[in-house]
């Protein structure tokens, strides 16, 4: 079933790039909004584009009855029903490092053809990036040329650090990097398969610039436009209150994701009294270190909204809704692929070490994970 389609606007468009779950989910929100803007969905290998096109050039989302409420849905009295998104443009990454652009206005032969002689160099605007923290700088890396001063990212990631991390290898010039947004999501979505996503808990997003300076602040379309999708729910924030947010959500990633991945277990094995004397001594390193942060001081409320005792109750809350759920790096290591951790703990290190705080529950974690995906290697 198709969801009613808005009218498109072509002043505009968006580039969305890495297409797991929440790339994917962000790219169909696109089209939930009036005056949609056009999308390009990025490719990084010709085999994805056969895989849009067996999903007819799509994107498939199956709501609950829950989310159901929410966006351009009909479905009436029914638990589960199946939209699609169509309108979508593709840049496919050849072999050559190359970006060759198939857009609907070609015909299907031209489409089925994995090598289009329209190959792109043309800038980026808008970029939404939903890669893994770890392959955010290869994915960008064949971009870079296309990426100005004039260009806007916002990354919808887990982990914090990136902007430092993509500066640090890939825009070193302050005058010609791009300008970049942050952006926090709750949604619960689990990718099927390639352009086919489930929606299974309907909650917000969260968006904001990355800096409070303004000559770093850059164009404010997506701010402006992401919070037009009903299905998304998303809210503009300020540079202090969209960092505030983030790091609520790695506090919890911090102490989730290391102690399940370590114990290959669910959330639930963190409630109660096992584990509690490494969370509050974990919570005890990121406190320190959130209220010496710079940027940070003079922000009413900082001290109460990261205090211990809130800190637990809200850790404990989400763990409590989410005892079922088996959190991301848990997957990875039983899959064997690299871990997060470097974004997650790792960020707590590095920041303790710039402000002068001890970390050593957070270098514990670190080491503990990146010991068992080196053992791989040996």
């Amino acid at each position: 079933m198709s969801a009613p389609s808005l009218q498109l606007d072509p002043n505009e468009r968006v580039h969305v790039l890495g297409l797991g779950s929440i790339g994917t989910f962000m790219a169909y929100c696109l089209t939930d909004v009036p005056s949609r803007p056009c999308t390009t969905l990025m490719l990084h290998r010709p085999a994805l584009y056969d895989a849009f096109k067996k999903n007819n050039e799509k994107i498939s989302i199956t709501t609950t009855k829950q989310t159901q409420e929410h966006g351009r849905f009909n479905a009436e009295g029914s638990n589960a029903e199946g939209f699609d998104a169509e309108g979508f443009d593709a840049e496919v990454l050849d072999n050559d490092g190359s970006w060759r652009r198939t857009t609907r206005q070609q015909s299907t032969t031209e489409q089925t053809n994995p090598h289009w002689e329209n190959t792109t160099n043309e800038p980026i605007r808008q970029l939404v990036v939903a890669t893994k923290t770890i392959h955010t700088v290869g994915a960008l890396k064949p971009l870079q040329s296309r990426l100005t001063p004039e260009t806007t990212i916002l990354f919808m990631q887990n982990g914090m650090g990136i902007v430092e991390e993509v500066n640090r290898s890939l825009f070193t010039d302050p005058v010609s990097r791009p300008k970049y947004l942050l952006g926090v999501i709750s949604h619960g979505v689990g990718r099927d398969a390639p352009f086919r996503i489930t929606h299974t808990g309907f909650a917000a997003a969260s968006v904001g610039p990355s800096s409070s300076r303004p000559e770093e602040q850059g164009s404010d379309y997506l701010l402006r436009t992401l919070p037009q999708s009903p299905l998304l729910n998303a809210t503009a924030y300020s540079y202090e209150d969209v960092l505030q947010m983030q790091l609520e959500k790695l506090i919890v990633n911090s102490y989730c994701n290391p102690v399940c991945a370590l114990h290959d277990s669910k959330n639930g094995i963190l409630l109660g009294e096992t584990h509690r004397k490494l969370k509050l001594e974990l919570f005890a390193e990121v406190v320190q270190i959130i209220h010496r942060m710079p940027e940070l001081q003079g922000v009413e409320g900082l001290k109460n909204r990261f205090g211990m005792e809130r800190l637990e109750a809200t850790v404990d809350g989400i763990l409590e809704k989410t005892r079922n759920t088996t959190c991301s790096m848990v997957w990875d290591l039983r899959a064997k692929r690299e871990t997060e951790i470097a974004f997650i703990n790792g960020y707590w290190v590095k920041k303790g070490i710039e402000l002068g705080v001890d970390t050593p529950v957070n270098n514990m974690l670190v080491h503990r994970i990146q010991e068992i995906q080196s053992s791989w290697r040996a």
